[in-house]
């Protein structure tokens, strides 16, 4: 009899270590599985994120046209044969003013700029030099490229962040607030 009461210890032992490989199994698929639903949850809110910054980005640069499109047309309505460069960017200036748009001159140039909020915290920013008459004569001749018009030339189409890097003068070393000039 002692013979026998052995052999039942060692099956059980056996039975044991195989129930332990089975579970500590079941568990790394357990966690590999847990893994994967919390990479993909990510990567789905990332794609989201960036699916939403597409279309605004788009909706501003469609925007950003439409104005761009009323721009040409101002400045086509004040084009007249045989007007001097000053009396024209006089008159477009009035316009654009007129229409809410924000200009600068420069001795021989005409500037317009314009920003198209994207976010909360980015826009699109124009900036267009409008053509003297020497400019547009060289337009007709010449082909224009797709930052060019008959009217302008787009000097800077950018997105910028509306927030201003405010640098910190702090250095919280042993108990110092501030750098030493």
């Amino acid at each position: 009899m002692p013979q026998f009461s052995k052999r039942r210890s060692r099956t059980g032992l056996f039975i044991g270590a195989s129930s332990i490989l089975v579970i500590f199994v079941l568990l790394c698929l357990v966690t590999f599985a847990v893994l994967s639903l919390v990479s993909a949850r990510a990567d789905k809110a990332l794609s989201d994120k960036n699916t939403a910054h597409i279309q605004a980005y788009y909706a501003a640069e469609t925007t950003a046209y439409e104005k761009l499109a009323k721009i040409d047309t101002l400045l086509a309505e004040n084009l007249q044969a045989g007007t001097e460069d000053k009396a024209y960017f006089d008159q477009c200036e009035s316009a654009l003013h007129d229409a809410g748009y924000a200009t600068r001159r420069d001795a021989d140039a005409l500037y317009v700029d314009y920003a198209v909020p994207i976010s909360d915290t980015q826009q699109l920013t124009v900036k267009i030099r409008v053509h003297s008459a020497a400019e547009r004569t060289a337009a007709e001749i010449a082909p224009l490229s797709s930052t060019q018009s008959f009217f302008y030339a787009i000097e800077s189409w950018a997105i910028e962040g509306d927030n201003v890097w405010q640098p910190s003068d702090e250095l919280p070393v042993y108990g110092t607030t501030a750098i030493p000039d």
